[in-house]
């Protein structure tokens, strides 16, 4: 498949990756979509107490200033200024203060802190204490949970996003991929139980689908998977994002497939995709989760990267860039979550 634009690619995996995330606590491997019943506030109470990221007693929340700093990069507000301050803070925490190895976030915060670190373009330290704590993570089927004491009794697909996001780790200190054959083999099986599951939703499928891809892009000088495997998939695809409600993830997912196949084969209709973004979009300019309730900083993020892929008019930016500088210095300071 088409491997991605390099300017495109953090955020768009970003995106997907904390949607895997969050969703599959919910119900198990199957996305949530925006005919849930899950309120906002659901949710905030999950992540709690499931700690996927345990951010409370630590001096940065890597959640909060990831996505915060990556919306104001799409409006454009993102100076130099305020990239020092923010490489000078995360400099200052030592990666104890970052990570805890005995919490369920414990690679979702090991990925945040080296995307950011990407993104400020400062070299990530701690290489050799990462590089041990992705092999606690490692299971011999092929994949990497996401935290150390994670059952592995459940369904395959189930482990690849933190198996996404253990692989970018490793690309991204410098430090080869151990076991690649194994890992090979493990997600040309999980591309069968994908393929071949018929209960899936179009978010669902759809991101599997990509998160495949990805993994087969970083471990593969050639894909391990050809193309016409997943063109066997077009048609279903289609007709399930047909079915589907409207969403801010579906549209996002619909943007990312169209990338994978480098083909607009999912018709997404930029002047409803605009309504339905405004209609959503509250008074301080940050949108909500599931399309209502309060200001949500992993919404808003999804929304604006969408907004920007289909050159949508941001509106009400002087109220969003507000917004979006108290989450940088509340995820700085006591972090988001706290109160």
């Amino acid at each position: 498949m088409v491997k991605s634009n390099k300017k495109y690619q953090f955020y768009s995996i970003v995106i997907l990756l904390i949607l895997m995330f969050i969703t599959t606590i919910y119900c198990v491997y199957s996305i949530v979509t925006s005919d849930s019943n899950v309120t906002h506030a659901q949710l905030d109470n999950s992540i709690e107490s499931k700690n996927l990221s345990n951010q409370q007693d630590k001096k940065t929340d890597l959640y909060a200033v990831s996505y915060a700093m990556n919306s104001k990069k799409i409006l454009g507000d993102l100076g130099e200024d305020e990239k020092n301050n923010l490489i000078l803070q995360i400099e200052k925490d030592n990666l104890e203060e970052l990570i805890d190895i005995n919490y369920r976030g414990t690679l979702y915060d090991l990925w945040l802190y080296i995307k950011l670190c990407e993104e400020l373009e400062m070299q990530p330290k701690y290489g050799d204490e990462i590089s041990k704590i992705l092999e606690k993570l490692w299971n011999n089927e092929g994949f990497y949970k996401a935290y150390k004491d994670e059952t592995i009794k459940q369904p395959a697909p189930s482990f690849l996003l933190s198996t996404k996001m253990a692989l970018d780790i490793y690309e991204s200190i410098n430090i080869p991929i151990p076991s690649l054959d194994v890992t090979k083999n493990w997600v040309k099986g999980v591309f069968k139980s994908v393929e071949a599951d018929s209960n899936y939703d179009f978010i669902s499928k759809g991101s599997f689908l990509v998160l495949i891809n990805e993994i087969d892009i970083l471990i593969s000088d050639e894909n391990i998977l050809p193309k016409e495997k997943y063109e066997v998939l077009k048609g279903e695809l289609v007709s399930l994002f047909e079915d589907s409600e409207d969403s801010v993830e579906k549209f996002k997912v619909g943007l990312q497939i169209n990338e994978l196949y480098n083909d607009e084969i999912i018709i997404l209709e930029t002047e409803n995709i605009k309504d339905y973004l405004y209609n959503i979009q509250l008074p301080n300019g940050a949108f909500p989760m599931f399309g209502k309730g309060q200001p949500d900083i992993l919404s808003t993020s999804i929304s604006l990267s969408i907004m920007n892929d289909l050159s949508i008019e941001i509106l009400n930016k002087d109220a969003l860039i507000t917004y979006l500088d108290q989450v940088v210095q509340s995820g700085l300071t006591s972090g988001i979550n706290k109160n």
